[in-house]
């Protein structure tokens, strides 16, 4: 299998997968389908970690390898340099999401106390 048609299947798969993070990032902003003030919102979804990591920085490696399989691709320097450095970019906005997400895991989630009062009661604030 050629590299072109190599890099373009993998491009058919990190655009749905990309398109997938930048929908669940949007989701976590309307809880249960509802408009909620932003101070009700877990602090850590204002890194946009799926839309701007796993998403925009994915998307862009995506297209530059689905335009990877025409002919000649493998001679062009140029093209497979900005190929690698897209992939990178997009490497390391996986990462980013990853990185976030985790915090996210660690803090647990922003829960009301029944008397409107927003905390995350799995959050260990105590400096000893």
């Amino acid at each position: 299998m050629c590299t072109g048609k190599c890099s373009k299947c993998i491009g058919v798969v990190l655009f749905p997968l990309a398109v997938c993070a930048i929908i669940s990032n949007l989701l976590l902003y309307f809880p249960n389908g509802n408009v909620i003030a932003p101070d009700k919102i877990t602090d850590l979804v204002w890194f946009f970690h799926g839309i701007l990591g796993a998403g925009i920085l994915v998307i862009l490696p995506a297209f530059m390898m689905l335009g990877a399989g025409g002919a000649g691709c493998c001679a062009n320097r140029c093209g497979m340099l900005l190929s690698v450095l897209l992939a990178v970019l997009g490497a390391a906005g996986g990462v980013y999401c990853v990185v976030i997400s985790s915090l996210g895991l660690i803090s647990g989630p922003l829960c009301d106390t029944g008397d409107g009062k927003y905390i995350y009661p799995f959050r260990n604030d105590t400096f000893t």
